[in-house]
């Protein structure tokens, strides 16, 4: 069964009892590791418990068909559920998923992590169309989801944030799960005894790090400054930042510059358009975002979405490197610029 978006977290918290396996895909692999593991302890309440938890590798499950289904059907020397977990998945594992789920009635639990996995992915859709096993996505978050995220890991770390500080941490702290995490994690112990972490402590904990690895790229190609471009992307990726996330945040980028351009269109100041849109647009990249009004027309930008778009999807059905993809689209859009 295909789990909806808004249905995601009450299903890792409580997987239903019928559901027998799940897999967790994405490109986010910091957040297939914790939906992976918030779901094995609703089985079990150690996973590095070697009685009850069973690792398996892709080259094991090639090799030996029957070995998810040996395992799946092993019992317990101590009693209870046992979880059965295979890493680094890809379409190859369907055959030994299917063999080991075909009338499968017991209480053991199967969960598959893998990485990206494209809609016609043969595990993918066999895990989305069966009733008791659940196909679970994993996308690199912005937006309200990331402002939920972060709220959710600060409160369980004992803390709140100022407005303005979230808005900080939503347009820097991009990438996969884990290291939104750590980051986080790196922002409380910095505020130490402070209930509520202030825009000030997030510039201090967060700011370098989160600009340089993220947000600096989507300005180098919104301002057209290829200098910059070629060493904040080999950054990026250097520290795992997914291209498809860049791609991704790209869109957002120039839906936000559309949207205040709009705003612009209709009567209102810039400054007050930058504030309308959401998220804020930080007050230390108002200066650049206001340039990038200028510099990019709606027309404009409405094949810049088209544009990137298509290189998203090429980039998940193509056999050039995705990392090379990215490079090239923004270095495209980046020049567009430089020629005006």
């Amino acid at each position: 069964m295909k789990i909806a978006y808004k249905d995601l977290d009450y299903f890792v918290k409580s997987p239903p009892d019928h559901i027998k396996a799940v897999l967790i895909y994405g490109p986010d692999q910091g957040l297939v590791k914790e939906r992976s593991d918030l779901i094995g302890k609703t089985v079990v309440p150690d996973l590095n418990d070697p009685f009850l938890v069973k690792e398996l590798s892709l080259e094991q499950v090639t090799d030996d068909l029957t070995r998810i289904k040996d395992e799946m059907n092993a019992l317990s020397m101590m009693g209870g559920r046992q979880l059965i977990r295979l890493t680094q998945a890809d379409d190859k594992a369907l055959q030994a998923c299917k063999n080991a789920l075909e009338d499968y009635d017991g209480d053991n639990l199967l969960i598959i992590e893998a990485g990206e996995l494209g809609p016609k992915s043969p595990l993918r859709s066999h895990f989305e169309k069966e009733k008791n096993i659940a196909a679970l996505p994993c996308y690199v978050e912005d937006g309200r989801g990331l402002e939920i995220t972060i709220k959710n890991i600060l409160s369980e770390e004992g803390k709140t944030i100022q407005p303005d500080g979230l808005t900080f941490l939503v347009q820097n702290l991009k990438g996969d799960r884990m290291m939104i995490r750590r980051e986080i994690q790196k922002l409380a112990l910095y505020a130490l005894e402070k209930p509520m972490i202030t825009l000030e402590d997030c510039i201090q904990a967060i700011g370098i790090r989160g600009e340089t690895g993220y947000s600096e790229v989507i300005f180098a190609v919104a301002n057209g400054n290829l200098k910059d471009l070629e060493k904040k992307l080999t950054q990026a990726f250097d520290e795992g930042i997914a291209p498809q996330a860049l791609l991704r945040a790209m869109q957002n980028h120039f839906k936000r510059v559309y949207l205040a351009k709009l705003h612009v269109q209709s009567g209102m100041q810039a400054k007050q358009a930058m504030e309308s849109i959401h998220p804020k647009v930080f007050f230390k990249e108002q200066p650049a975002f206001q340039a990038q009004m200028n510099n990019w027309s709606i027309p404009i930008i409405e094949k810049a979405f088209e544009f990137l778009a298509e290189t998203e999807k090429e980039s998940k059905s193509s056999n050039i490197p995705a990392n090379l993809l990215c490079q090239d689209s923004f270095f495209k859009l980046a020049r567009f610029v430089k020629k005006k």
